[in-house]
């Protein structure tokens, strides 16, 4: 048997051009190639999105050592079973349920295992206070995407907020917050936040808010308040005043922001970026552009703050690869 001459380290050079898929039926041919098969380094990066996932086939996943982990648009059924006999924390670091068709209870579940994340993204998902929780006890966490994501309180902000010192860059964009997780949220932020997403909180998001955001992160360097409708002219003072290291700034359908007060990031000299899709006539456009040569005008449609993928690129999360290498 030439596979017997073989060291199980030579033997897991050869596992690791395998696909998962192939790994499975190969542990199906005795028990060295199933105990071969399992090991944690072949299951380090597993992508299993567009997929409709049965019971206890997450549990598996987080079992086997995964580390990056892509469960985009995928099916999860609920775990109830996966982790009967899983009581072990996993070893998960990134981990992307976008768009995920995934119970609250379900989630609660998964992240219970997880004391070890490093960047998350929730988006489109349904969660409650007790995911919140669970997401707080990742005390290295960098960078958290609850874009669109459901039941997003003012408690459940509390464990991210005080927990998650470590953060870099956070999305809740179109979380439809309460005014009251609004205003917690702009005073409780991390101070090391660098990328910040607010967009979308039309009614909650007041100019004195973001006078306070600025206070509480002087350090943004990227920051969307698309469709945040209330916004005027003085909270476009307080960014250019308080923001000094800011790159990037979006105040899509601020319609109450008028166009004369756009030149006057002109004199934040980091900026490069600005996003004001809907405000301007495109005469009106190509004037700002003319006033402000320096800044790049409305090159960014969709904002990447916190998100796992972008543009057409599907192979990775946060540039580390997902899918299997096979020749």
């Amino acid at each position: 048997d030439f596979w017997e001459t073989l060291s199980d380290e030579m033997a897991l050079c050869v596992f690791r051009w395998l696909s998962k898929s192939m790994l499975v039926r190969c542990a199906r041919v005795c028990k060295r190639f199933y105990r071969l098969s399992l090991d944690e380094t072949l299951w380090r990066r597993i992508d299993l999105s567009n997929k409709t996932l049965r019971p206890g086939v997450v549990g598996t996943v987080l079992d086997r050592g995964a580390a990056v982990v892509r469960f985009a648009k995928t099916e999860v059924a609920h775990p109830n079973s996966s982790f009967n006999q899983y009581p072990r924390l996993s070893k998960l670091q990134y981990l992307d349920l976008s768009m995920a068709v995934v119970s609250p209870q379900g989630l609660e579940e998964i992240l219970a295992t997880c004391q070890l994340l490093r960047k998350l993204s929730l988006e489109n998902c349904h969660i409650n206070d007790s995911v919140c929780g669970y997401i707080g006890q990742n005390r290295n966490l960098e960078v958290l995407n609850l874009c669109m994501c459901e039941g997003l309180t003012e408690n459940g902000l509390v464990p991210i907020c005080n927990n998650l010192q470590s953060l870099d860059a956070l999305n809740v964009g179109w979380t439809e917050m309460s005014r009251g997780a609004v205003v917690y949220l702009v005073i409780c932020l991390p101070q090391c936040l660098t990328k910040l997403n607010l967009s979308g909180c039309r009614e909650t998001l007041l100019d004195e808010d973001v006078e306070q955001l600025c206070g509480s992160c002087p350090g943004l360097k990227e920051l969307d308040l698309s469709d945040c409708t209330l916004l005027t002219h003085a909270a476009v003072d307080f960014i250019r005043t308080q923001l000094g290291s800011l790159e990037y700034i979006a105040l899509s359908r601020c319609y109450h922001i008028m166009p004369s007060c756009l030149p006057l990031f002109s004199n934040l000299k980091s900026l490069l970026a600005l996003d004001v899709f809907g405000m301007l006539k495109e005469a009106v456009l190509l004037q700002l552009k003319e006033v402000m040569p320096g800044i790049e005008i409305n090159k960014f449609p969709f904002s990447s703050i916190a998100r796992p993928t972008t543009g057409i690129r599907r192979t990775s999360i946060w540039g580390l690869r997902v899918r299997d290498s096979v020749p």
